[in-house]
């Protein structure tokens, strides 16, 4: 029997301010096993740990500056993910695992591309997610882009 999965991906806009990262993770505990994926989270080294502290699960971060950017993929605690591959980009844009959900191998990259827009930066994730053409890939984020002309 196949399982369901909750995939969500949202753009915070920054959870820097107390009474925001608690409307969200309040948010959140209405939605059942779940994955979800923040952009522009506007986290640091220094303040990351606040949205640790109030998730019960598995957390893993990109993080920039406390005004811009920042990517987390946050696995709910009933969620039997294990990770067994991470590509985290230094510069707050993108998340990578890879790894398997009820012992199906998958492969999950959440994004931010900035409007400063940098190929490089598909291209990485790209490589990342295409490792095995096997594997089924969640491809999450805010693009910040137009495909194609009208």
């Amino acid at each position: 029997m196949a399982r369901l999965l909750n995939v969500h991906s949202w753009n915070v806009q920054g959870l820097g301010e107390a009474n925001k990262r608690y409307a969200v993770m309040r948010a959140l505990k209405a939605i059942p096993d779940f994955i979800i994926c923040l952009q522009e989270t506007h986290m640091t080294t220094e303040t990351v740990h606040l949205l640790n502290r109030s998730w019960i699960g598995m957390a893993y971060h990109s993080y920039f500056t406390a005004s811009s950017r920042g990517v987390s993929v946050l696995i709910h605690k009933n969620v039997p993910f294990r990770c067994s591959r991470t590509l985290i980009d230094s510069e707050g844009r993108f998340v990578c695992l890879a790894g398997t959900i009820y012992q199906t191998d998958i492969c999950i990259a959440a994004i931010y591309v900035p409007p400063s827009y940098n190929a490089g930066i598909i291209k990485t994730v790209l490589s990342f997610v295409m490792t095995d053409p096997n594997v089924p890939v969640l491809l999450i984020g805010d693009y910040n882009l137009v495909t194609g002309t009208p």
